[in-house]
């Protein structure tokens, strides 16, 4: 509801008129907006993590773990595109904000495995892993908006950004 545009406050009533509910409906669920906000990336979370998780089954390496959280992270901005945690932030306020970012944590931690242990394999250069994630992650998070605005340009995207992570790893490379 807020992609791209400068607007006032989101407000119960638009999410209500938007998804053709009574205020009240909303409100019986969600105290106020930083509420739904929250829940509602706890929700997006479990759900892109079960997928995640689903798909990395068949992954047996590091290299091809990332591959494969890269590839379904920037798949995810395409087909489901948000704003990014710091867009967010004036609508949840400091206690909000931290809320949002704990229930998106167990992603992060996820990330921050799969590199420490390509380090421990050597399939990636010794570093820091939970820097590192981050570092990984604001890589995924430059390319969000592109691909919410232009979901056709994913594959291409997808290649670029998937080789340039795994080479700042250390990760061969093809």
């Amino acid at each position: 509801m807020r992609s791209g545009r400068a607007r006032p406050p989101l407000t119960i009533a638009e999410v209500a008129t938007r998804a053709e509910l009574a205020r009240s409906v909303v409100y019986n669920y969600f105290a106020d907006v930083r509420s739904l906000l929250v829940a509602h990336a706890e929700h997006e979370t479990r759900r892109f993590l079960a997928e995640l998780q689903g798909a990395l089954g068949s992954a047996g390496t590091a290299t091809e773990r990332v591959t494969i959280y890269v590839r379904r992270q920037l798949a995810d901005f395409a087909a489901n595109p948000q704003p990014a945690g710091p867009e967010l932030a004036p609508l949840l306020g400091p206690d909000g904000y931290r809320e949002m970012h704990a229930h998106v944590q167990p992603l992060a931690q996820l990330l921050v495995d799969m590199i420490g242990d390509g380090i421990a394999t050597g399939e990636f250069a010794p570093s820091d892993p939970a820097t590192t994630a981050t570092l990984v992650h604001g890589c995924l998070g430059a390319e969000r908006h592109l691909l919410g605005r232009h979901p056709d340009r994913l594959a291409t995207t997808t290649d670029r950004v998937t080789t340039f992570i795994l080479r700042s790893l250390g990760a061969r490379t093809s």
